[in-house]
């Protein structure tokens, strides 16, 4: 003889809990707690959660994943407020000028030189060029010196060395300046040369009128 399998399903009018044997399904008894007449049927099955394990492991990474971009985001930000905070230096062409008279005067250079200077009885010479005319066959050496004395000079001539291609001293040239030249005022000498085979030249002295 086998035995009743039991079942359970609650009550339609107060949901108290029924057993009964599985043969009476179908069946229609008073509830034994509130006497009020109840089929008595399987209970139905839970209802399972929406969200599964998995799809909650989705969503913990997928906050997670956004979390890791908000910081990475801020942190951008952030270092692209120090950059733009830092000083820029001028890039416009009247700093740039600026900046070569600067490093010009604190390299003893005369305007329009680009080789240092000498000095020669307070002035500061540059390079002697050996200049020819257009059009003529008159030839000049050409420089500029300017006055680092502290007061005004008067009457100064400037005494040239001339070489040749082998760097043979074969004569001299003078220029006078019969201005006065103010302190760091520079003057542009251009002595006449009357020899021929002049290659180089350069200053030998800068006399001042006493």
């Amino acid at each position: 003889m086998s035995e009743n399998k039991f079942l359970k399903c609650t009550c339609a009018q107060c949901a108290g809990h029924i057993e009964f044997p599985a043969d009476g399904i179908g069946q229609t008894v008073p509830c034994p707690h509130c006497g009020w007449p109840t089929e008595l049927a399987l209970a139905p099955p839970p209802e399972t959660s929406a969200r599964s394990p998995h799809s909650l492991k989705w969503i913990i990474a997928g906050v997670v994943i956004l979390m890791v971009g908000i910081v990475g985001v801020a942190s951008a930000l952030v270092l692209a407020q120090k950059v733009l905070r830092k000083p820029r230096g001028d890039r416009g062409p009247a700093s740039a000028g600026s900046r070569l008279a600067r490093t010009n005067a604190g390299s003893g250079l005369v305007p329009g030189s680009a080789k240092p200077t000498t000095l020669i009885n307070d002035f500061a010479v540059s390079e002697v060029k050996v200049v020819k005319t257009t059009n003529t066959t008159l030839v000049y050496a050409s420089g500029t010196i300017r006055n680092e004395a502290g007061n005004q000079r008067f009457g100064v001539t400037v005494e040239i060395d001339l070489f040749d291609s082998a760097g043979h001293k074969i004569g001299s040239t003078k220029d006078h300046n019969r201005d006065v030249i103010e302190p760091r005022g520079t003057w542009t000498f251009r002595a006449l040369l009357v020899q021929k085979n002049v290659a180089s030249a350069q200053v030998s002295a800068i006399r001042e009128q006493q």
